[in-house]
């Protein structure tokens, strides 16, 4: 069964934000989307990017003859990473596959907001319309628009990626995947939703008397703090 569909508590944050005079403010589609998603509170919502290159990750030159890709999904509402993928050969098919696989069977947000990459093109478009997913689209050169993605790939460059030399795609997907499965959706607070974690499945014992333990997740870059009996 797909994840259920809660209200988005700051609607506003579906398409971050954007000042008087920045690139895509005034873009027409765009603005109307963000407006509709202020006066009525949408459900849940993903923000989806495919990135390539040294800004986000460094490659072990003597392995890799071509730089993988990655592909992520975020759930806006609660931080939450919901997919990850990695390909050298990004291509509007691969992107439109990582949506099916993210929608096994036809469920998932209400709105999936993208940027204009031809790796998201009419394909990719036609899986979200089967899944009944709204597709909104970023103006060009507006990555704020896209904020919530894009302060997630920030953040895997400069809290793991900057400190590990990634000798393959495979290697590249596993450890991204620990990085999010150990750590950023299940043991790191988000300021964004209250100290939260974004899995939600943490129950807080902070007037227990047990002992705190570290465990460490990619082989100590970073500690998830838990207190045990």
């Amino acid at each position: 069964k797909g994840p259920a569909r809660v209200p988005v508590e700051h609607p506003a944050s579906l398409t971050g934000s954007c000042s008087p005079g920045e690139a895509g403010y005034n873009h027409p589609v765009a603005s109307r989307r963000i407006q509709a998603a202020v006066e009525a509170p949408v459900e849940v919502g993903w923000s989806a990017q495919v990135c390539t290159g040294q800004r986000d990750y460094r490659a072990h030159k003597a392995h890799v003859q071509r730089e993988p890709a990655l592909g992520s999904g975020v759930d806006v509402n609660t931080k939450r990473v919901v997919h990850i993928g990695v390909t050298r050969a990004p291509t509007e098919e691969w992107t439109a596959q990582q949506l099916r696989e993210v929608t096994p069977f036809g469920e998932g947000p209400q709105l999936l907001i993208r940027d204009g990459d031809t790796k998201h093109g009419a394909v990719f478009d036609r899986v979200a319309q089967g899944a009944d997913i709204e597709v909104v689209k970023i103006a060009p050169c507006a990555p704020r628009m896209n904020s919530v993605c894009e302060h997630f790939l920030g953040g895997v460059r400069r809290e793991c990626l900057d400190h590990v030399i990634i000798l393959g795609g495979t290697h590249l997907k596993s450890v991204l995947l620990e990085h999010v499965e150990a750590y950023f959706n299940t043991a790191r607070p988000h300021q964004g939703i209250g100290q939260r974690i974004p899995s939600g499945k943490r129950a807080t014992m902070s007037d227990s008397a047990g002992k705190i333990v570290a465990f460490p997740v990619l082989n100590g870059l970073h500690h998830d703090y838990q207190r045990v009996a």
